[in-house]
């Protein structure tokens, strides 16, 4: 007949080596993750939350909780350390409020819609980093179960080939053999420590009889898992076929046929115009006097509070467009991109013909995009653009006929969007006849009704739609352009949100933009051509003054550079007797905020990482010393209650044996119900924990004050007491370190 096997207790280096592979297979996942990404900013906080996860998975097992109890706990436990990690400033002596789970569905809601639309590289936004927290502490939750407590191989490295596998889907090619060659090697040596940590069965020799059979088996399974690996790494590259077409086009399952579905560049608009005030992302060498408008993209879907976009591109080479030359005058712009690390390129609108670099173009949007990914210091590429020179009194005679393929694609407005935004937009127009002129009232209703300012909340859903138009009407050029056009959309315009630079600050035959002059604007379709709107004060196209009636106005005005400023050749704007370091200045693009809204990475003073971070420490840190110093403490006070409750004599003996009995629980022996108290303790005999002349007096006198005719007296009882406590002492002493730790920490001891 076929026993179970029993569990056998392991402990040494093997164990060791096990858990460290376990936490590496999980850290090289998170590396891995880098190929979503556009920036490491996601890194930091997720191997903290792995970290964590692991090292409370470690102290639980060591104290021997059960996992329903590890589960829970651990659960509980994540949720204080992401809710003061990331929302710090929202939380109540530590404990999540309601602002803090506000934020954080704001948050998941962004990231939920982004999901859907955005393309790797994308940024980490704060959305992404949280869900990544969340999945990375259950992932390290999982796999130290799976491993230490199931012990099962296959189980514990699930969860992190999911996610590895999600990446390599989703994931751009750069780091895809590094990042490959680094999860199978630690996946291959937890393999290998696990079966020698928890041998299947009696270990096959490998060496010499008198040789250490585990470091053998090691030095043997590395060897071999080595071999592996550097062959597959060096030869799978190498193999034919590598270089073809995929079999399955994993990232073009939908048969879009090469089109790019790209992030909002709102999304990250406010965060853009703090953290870039200063620094210089591209200049314009042309010979427009006045500058324009640098435009790099629009978006024409508005749902779930952001505005999206989702266009073709094709091949940008020569001729892009041919606009009617009669209501504009053509240019010529040279772009040098000094600090800008976006898809998009800029150009004037609306461009005609481009050169000098290798670029896709749609002409739904006008919006060149880049081939390499991403714009890089010191790309250069010159644009032919069209200046349009319209005239109010052009724009009203203009046809109201709208076509349906225009209508429907860009008036689409959600359901849910609120009525009191949309009622407000036909009273502003409702004895207005033409569309310009409707266009033209609701941009008014912003520049004299409103103040901008981007120390506002960002966003403009319906709750905040409704807020910044009829309560706050403060906001920045997101909300002021991405309102507009929900306006606009409700009263049967074609509109869509252009997104770019205003002209930015001349110097010689240059423009220098600047992170400041980041801006967005509404553009409404009239009679075949796409005309912009400016409805945010403060701000105002040098090529819109004769239909908008808006001056131009950019943050900072339009005053060209001292003469004595020069340029220095690293491509930065450099004031008299100063030189700015283009290293210190650099920033990305996509660098998210915190919940608060102060911007990370600054460089300088504490990081805005570690106040939370040390916040953590300090929390787990005071609940493992309430929980040392707590736990025996209440045990010791229901002791007491327990033997201040006594009714009698012979009840106070009897808690002097319940006292010992409860010991005896905490190390695994327990009285059975059909036991007597002698069976019980001629069963203890076998351990020789405690002489059995001790247990017997106990059992003896126990008994006797149980049954006899007589009730002890109090010297008895004292007597009595002490020899208990002699025994719960012996009990308490016996066993190594971690034994007794687990027993001063077993909440089970709160039970009996």
């Amino acid at each position: 007949m076929n026993r179970p096997r029993p569990v056998r207790e392991v402990s040494g280096w093997p164990l060791s080596l096990t858990e460290f592979a376990v936490v590496l297979v999980n850290i090289a996942v998170v590396f891995g993750l880098r190929r979503l990404f556009d920036s490491w900013d996601y890194f930091g906080p997720t191997a903290i939350s792995l970290g964590a996860a692991h090292l409370l998975a470690w102290l639980m097992r060591r104290a021997r909780l059960s996992m329903l109890v590890s589960v829970v706990t651990s659960m509980v436990i994540m949720v204080f350390f992401i809710a003061n990690a990331r929302y710090g400033s929202t939380t109540a002596a530590l404990i999540p409020t309601a602002d803090t789970w506000r934020a954080l569905g704001d948050h998941m809601s962004l990231a939920w819609d982004e999901f859907a639309v955005v393309k790797a590289p994308a940024p980490a936004l704060e959305g992404f980093v949280v869900a990544l927290m969340v999945v990375m502490w259950v992932v390290a939750t999982i796999s130290d179960m799976a491993a230490f407590r199931v012990r099962t191989v296959l189980e514990a490295l699930l969860p992190a080939t999911t996610i590895f596998v999600f990446t390599a889907l989703l994931g751009v090619d750069d780091g895809r053999v590094l990042t490959t060659a680094g999860f199978l090697a630690a996946a291959g040596l937890f393999l290998l420590a696990s079966r020698i940590a928890f041998p299947l069965s009696a270990a096959v020799p490998v060496g010499r009889a008198s040789s250490s059979q585990p470091l053998v088996q090691l030095r043997a399974g590395v060897a071999i898992v080595a071999a592996a690996l550097l062959l597959g790494v060096v030869a799978g590259p190498l193999l034919p076929g590598v270089g073809g077409e995929p079999v399955i086009d994993w990232k073009n399952l939908d048969g879009s046929g090469g089109s790019r579905v790209t992030l909002s560049p709102l999304v990250d608009a406010r965060g853009r115009l703090v953290q870039q005030s200063d620094v210089e992302l591209f200049r314009v060498k042309t010979d427009l006097e006045t500058g324009a408008y640098w435009r790099t993209t629009s978006l024409d879907s508005y749902e779930n509070g952001v505005w999206g976009s989702k266009y073709t591109y094709t091949s940008a080479q020569g001729t892009l467009s041919k606009p009617d030359s009669s209501q504009g005058v053509i240019i010529q712009a040279d772009i040098t991109i000094t600090n800008l690390g976006d898809i998009w390129l800029p150009t004037p609108y609306e461009a005609v013909s481009v050169s000098g670099i290798d670029a896709s173009w749609d002409d739904e949007s006008s919006s060149l995009v880049t081939a390499s990914g991403r714009t890089t210091p010191g790309t250069q590429y010159s644009v032919r653009a069209i200046i349009p020179t319209y005239t109010p009194a052009s724009l009203r005679a203009a046809s109201g006929f709208i076509p349906d393929d225009i209508r429907i694609r860009y008036t689409a407005l959600p359901t849910d969007v609120s009525s009191r935004v949309t009622g407000l937009a036909r009273e502003l127009t409702a004895d207005l006849s033409t569309n310009f002129d409707r266009a033209l009232a609701l941009q008014q209703f912003f520049q004299d009704n409103f103040t901008y300012s981007i120390d506002v909340n960002p966003g403009h859903d319906n709750d905040r739609l409704e807020t910044f138009v009829f309560d706050e009407r403060v906001g920045y050029c997101e909300q002021f352009a991405g309102t507009y056009a929900v306006m606009a959309r409700s009263i049967g315009l074609p509109t869509r949100v252009a997104v770019g630079f205003t002209p930015g600050e001349r110097v010689g035959d240059e423009f220098i933009v600047r992170g400041t002059y980041y801006h967005a604007w509404p553009e409404v379709w009239i009679d075949g051509s796409w005309v912009s709107f400016e409805p945010t004060p403060g701000r105002g196209s040098p090529q819109a003054v004769a239909w908008t009636d808006v001056q131009p106005a950019q943050a900072g005005g339009f005053e060209t550079a001292p003469d004595d400023e020069e340029v220095n050749e690293g491509g930065q704007l450099a004031l008299p007797s100063t030189t700015l370091d283009v290293d210190d200045n650099l920033l990305d693009l996509n660098q998210d905020e915190t919940a608060d809204g102060a911007a990370t990475g600054d460089g300088g003073g504490v990081p805005s990482w570690l106040v939370p971070l040390l916040s953590i420490v300090a929390v787990v840190l005071m609940l493992c010393l309430g929980w040392w110093f707590g736990l025996p403490a209440l045990v010791a006070l229901r002791r007491r209650r327990r033997h201040g409750a006594a009714a009698d004599s012979r009840a106070r003996v009897f808690e002097i044996w319940r006292d010992v009995t409860n010991e005896y629980s905490s190390h695994g022996r327990m009285i059975k119900p059909h036991e007597t108290r002698r069976e019980f303790i001629d069963r203890l005999r076998v351990d020789a924990w405690v002489p059995s002349v001790k247990l017997d007096a106990l059992a003896t006198s126990t008994d006797d004050s149980q049954y006899g005719a007589a009730e002890p007296t109090d010297s008895e009882i004292e007597s009595l007491r002490e020899l208990g406590d002699e025994i719960i002492s012996t009990l308490y002493d016996r066993g190594d370190a971690g034994d007794k730790i687990r027993r001063r920490l077993n909440p089970r001891s709160l039970m009996s």
